[in-house]
Protein backbone atom coordinates (compact mmCIF):
# COMPACT_ATOMS: atom_id res chain seq x y z
CA UNK A 1 0.00 0.00 0.00
CA UNK A 2 2.87 2.38 0.70
CA UNK A 3 3.89 2.28 -2.95
CA UNK A 4 0.34 3.21 -3.99
CA UNK A 5 0.51 6.58 -2.21
CA UNK A 6 3.94 7.64 -3.35
CA UNK A 7 6.19 6.16 -0.67
CA UNK A 8 8.73 4.11 -2.59
CA UNK A 9 10.12 2.22 0.42
CA UNK A 10 8.46 0.41 3.29
CA UNK A 11 7.23 3.17 5.62
CA UNK A 12 9.09 3.60 8.88
CA UNK A 13 6.10 4.81 10.87
CA UNK A 14 2.36 4.34 10.38
CA UNK A 15 -0.25 5.83 12.70
CA UNK A 16 -3.80 4.49 12.53
CA UNK A 17 -6.74 6.49 13.87
CA UNK A 18 -9.76 4.33 14.61
CA UNK A 19 -13.19 5.14 15.96
CA UNK A 20 -12.66 2.47 18.61
CA UNK A 21 -11.23 -0.94 19.43
CA UNK A 22 -14.27 -3.04 20.23
CA UNK A 23 -15.42 -6.45 19.10
CA UNK A 24 -16.55 -5.56 15.57
CA UNK A 25 -15.18 -6.95 12.33
CA UNK A 26 -13.54 -3.68 11.24
CA UNK A 27 -11.69 -3.42 14.53
CA UNK A 28 -10.60 -7.06 14.32
CA UNK A 29 -9.22 -6.52 10.83
CA UNK A 30 -7.25 -3.48 12.00
CA UNK A 31 -5.78 -5.49 14.87
CA UNK A 32 -4.75 -8.26 12.47
CA UNK A 33 -3.23 -5.80 10.01
CA UNK A 34 -1.31 -3.85 12.64
CA UNK A 35 0.06 -6.94 14.40
CA UNK A 36 0.91 -8.96 11.27
CA UNK A 37 4.47 -10.17 10.81
CA UNK A 38 6.32 -8.92 8.90
CA UNK A 39 4.59 -5.68 9.75
CA UNK A 40 3.39 -2.96 7.40
CA UNK A 41 5.93 -0.62 9.05
CA UNK A 42 8.78 -0.62 11.55
CA UNK A 43 6.79 1.45 14.05
CA UNK A 44 3.00 1.17 14.33
CA UNK A 45 0.71 3.17 16.59
CA UNK A 46 -3.07 2.86 16.88
CA UNK A 47 -4.97 5.81 18.28
CA UNK A 48 -8.46 4.87 19.48
CA UNK A 49 -10.94 7.71 19.88
CA UNK A 50 -12.75 5.70 22.56
CA UNK A 51 -11.42 3.41 25.31
CA UNK A 52 -10.06 0.19 23.86
CA UNK A 53 -12.15 -2.83 24.82
CA UNK A 54 -10.81 -5.66 22.66
CA UNK A 55 -7.80 -6.99 20.74
CA UNK A 56 -5.26 -5.68 23.25
CA UNK A 57 -3.55 -9.04 23.76
CA UNK A 58 -2.94 -9.43 20.03
CA UNK A 59 -1.69 -5.86 19.70
CA UNK A 60 0.66 -6.11 22.67
CA UNK A 61 2.08 -9.35 21.26
CA UNK A 62 2.69 -7.55 17.96
CA UNK A 63 4.51 -4.68 19.71
CA UNK A 64 1.83 -2.21 18.58
CA UNK A 65 1.48 0.94 20.65
CA UNK A 66 -2.12 1.85 21.52
CA UNK A 67 -3.12 5.36 22.58
CA UNK A 68 -6.62 5.87 23.96
CA UNK A 69 -8.38 9.22 23.64
CA UNK A 70 -11.61 9.99 25.46
CA UNK A 71 -13.94 11.40 22.84
CA UNK A 72 -16.79 10.09 25.01
CA UNK A 73 -16.11 12.62 27.79
CA UNK A 74 -17.32 16.21 28.00
CA UNK A 75 -14.91 18.31 25.97
CA UNK A 76 -13.15 15.14 24.92
CA UNK A 77 -13.41 15.74 21.18
CA UNK A 78 -11.57 19.08 21.21
CA UNK A 79 -9.00 17.88 23.73
CA UNK A 80 -8.56 14.61 21.86
CA UNK A 81 -8.01 16.27 18.49
CA UNK A 82 -5.27 18.51 19.86
CA UNK A 83 -3.69 15.54 21.66
CA UNK A 84 -3.73 13.60 18.40
CA UNK A 85 -2.29 16.57 16.50
CA UNK A 86 0.53 16.85 19.03
CA UNK A 87 1.24 13.12 18.74
CA UNK A 88 1.47 13.42 14.94
CA UNK A 89 3.74 16.47 15.19
CA UNK A 90 6.05 14.73 17.65
CA UNK A 91 6.17 11.26 16.07
CA UNK A 92 6.15 12.40 12.41
CA UNK A 93 4.65 9.25 10.87
CA UNK A 94 5.09 8.60 7.16
CA UNK A 95 1.41 7.64 6.87
CA UNK A 96 -1.65 8.55 8.92
CA UNK A 97 -4.51 6.19 8.14
CA UNK A 98 -8.06 6.73 9.34
CA UNK A 99 -10.21 3.68 10.08
CA UNK A 100 -14.00 4.00 9.89
CA UNK A 101 -15.83 7.32 9.59
CA UNK A 102 -14.94 9.00 12.87
CA UNK A 103 -11.35 7.83 12.55
CA UNK A 104 -11.13 9.19 9.01
CA UNK A 105 -12.46 12.61 9.98
CA UNK A 106 -10.32 12.86 13.12
CA UNK A 107 -7.21 11.82 11.18
CA UNK A 108 -7.74 14.62 8.66
CA UNK A 109 -8.47 17.35 11.22
CA UNK A 110 -5.59 16.38 13.50
CA UNK A 111 -3.14 16.10 10.62
CA UNK A 112 -4.01 19.62 9.48
CA UNK A 113 -3.67 20.91 13.05
CA UNK A 114 -0.28 19.21 13.37
CA UNK A 115 1.12 21.19 10.42
CA UNK A 116 2.57 17.95 9.06
CA UNK A 117 0.18 17.59 6.12
CA UNK A 118 2.78 18.22 3.41
CA UNK A 119 5.17 15.64 4.85
CA UNK A 120 2.59 12.98 5.68
CA UNK A 121 0.43 10.78 3.47
CA UNK A 122 -3.21 10.54 4.52
CA UNK A 123 -5.30 7.45 3.83
CA UNK A 124 -8.98 6.90 4.63
CA UNK A 125 -10.54 3.47 5.07
CA UNK A 126 -14.15 2.65 4.15
CA UNK A 127 -15.14 -0.48 6.06
CA UNK A 128 -18.80 -1.00 5.14
CA UNK A 129 -21.26 -0.84 2.26
CA UNK A 130 -24.90 0.14 1.70
CA UNK A 131 -25.71 0.79 5.35
CA UNK A 132 -29.31 1.31 6.43
CA UNK A 133 -28.88 4.74 8.00
CA UNK A 134 -32.29 4.54 9.68
CA UNK A 135 -30.72 2.31 12.31
CA UNK A 136 -28.14 4.92 13.32
CA UNK A 137 -28.26 8.31 14.98
CA UNK A 138 -28.10 11.69 13.28
CA UNK A 139 -24.57 12.15 14.62
CA UNK A 140 -23.14 9.40 12.44
CA UNK A 141 -24.97 10.73 9.39
CA UNK A 142 -23.43 14.18 9.95
CA UNK A 143 -19.95 12.63 10.19
CA UNK A 144 -20.51 10.63 6.99
CA UNK A 145 -21.67 13.71 5.09
CA UNK A 146 -18.65 15.64 6.37
CA UNK A 147 -16.41 12.83 5.15
CA UNK A 148 -18.10 12.95 1.76
CA UNK A 149 -17.50 16.72 1.49
CA UNK A 150 -13.84 16.35 2.51
CA UNK A 151 -13.12 13.12 0.62
CA UNK A 152 -10.90 14.89 -1.91
CA UNK A 153 -8.35 15.77 0.78
CA UNK A 154 -6.81 12.33 1.51
CA UNK A 155 -4.09 11.05 -0.80
CA UNK A 156 -5.96 7.76 -1.03
CA UNK A 157 -9.35 6.39 -0.02
CA UNK A 158 -9.51 2.62 0.37
CA UNK A 159 -12.57 0.38 0.56
CA UNK A 160 -12.67 -3.28 1.48
CA UNK A 161 -15.14 -4.10 -1.30
CA UNK A 162 -16.28 -2.83 -4.68
CA UNK A 163 -19.80 -2.53 -3.26
CA UNK A 164 -18.50 -0.37 -0.43
CA UNK A 165 -16.70 1.98 -2.79
CA UNK A 166 -19.72 2.29 -5.09
CA UNK A 167 -22.13 2.98 -2.23
CA UNK A 168 -19.92 5.77 -0.91
CA UNK A 169 -19.50 7.33 -4.33
CA UNK A 170 -23.30 7.41 -4.39
CA UNK A 171 -23.22 9.20 -1.01
CA UNK A 172 -21.09 11.95 -2.52
CA UNK A 173 -17.53 10.77 -1.93
CA UNK A 174 -15.21 12.24 -4.56
CA UNK A 175 -11.72 10.92 -3.77
CA UNK A 176 -8.75 12.00 -5.84
CA UNK A 177 -7.68 8.35 -5.77
CA UNK A 178 -9.52 5.24 -4.61
CA UNK A 179 -8.49 1.60 -4.33
CA UNK A 180 -10.30 -1.56 -3.29
CA UNK A 181 -8.17 -3.47 -0.76
CA UNK A 182 -9.97 -6.69 0.11
CA UNK A 183 -9.89 -8.11 3.62
CA UNK A 184 -7.03 -10.56 4.03
CA UNK A 185 -7.47 -13.76 6.01
CA UNK A 186 -4.59 -15.64 7.64
CA UNK A 187 -5.08 -19.17 6.33
CA UNK A 188 -2.73 -20.51 8.99
CA UNK A 189 -5.02 -19.13 11.69
CA UNK A 190 -8.23 -20.41 10.11
CA UNK A 191 -7.53 -24.00 9.08
CA UNK A 192 -8.74 -27.45 10.12
CA UNK A 193 -7.20 -28.59 13.41
CA UNK A 194 -7.79 -32.23 14.28
CA UNK A 195 -6.68 -31.84 17.89
CA UNK A 196 -8.95 -28.84 18.47
CA UNK A 197 -11.82 -30.73 16.82
CA UNK A 198 -11.41 -33.68 19.16
CA UNK A 199 -11.16 -31.41 22.20
CA UNK A 200 -14.35 -29.54 21.34
CA UNK A 201 -16.26 -32.73 20.52
CA UNK A 202 -15.13 -34.22 23.83
CA UNK A 203 -16.17 -31.09 25.72
CA UNK A 204 -19.60 -31.09 24.10
CA UNK A 205 -20.05 -34.82 24.67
Amino acid sequence: MAREVGVTLRPRKVLYVTAGLRGGGAEAMLARLASAQPGVADDITIVSLLPAEAHMERLRAGDVRVVELRFDKAGGIATGLFTLARLIAESRPDIVQGWMYHGDLAALVALVLSRQRRQTRLIWSIRCSAMDWRGYGIGLWVVVKACALLSGWPDLVTANSVAGLKSHLALGYRPRRAEVVANGIDIDEFRPDAAARRAVRSELG
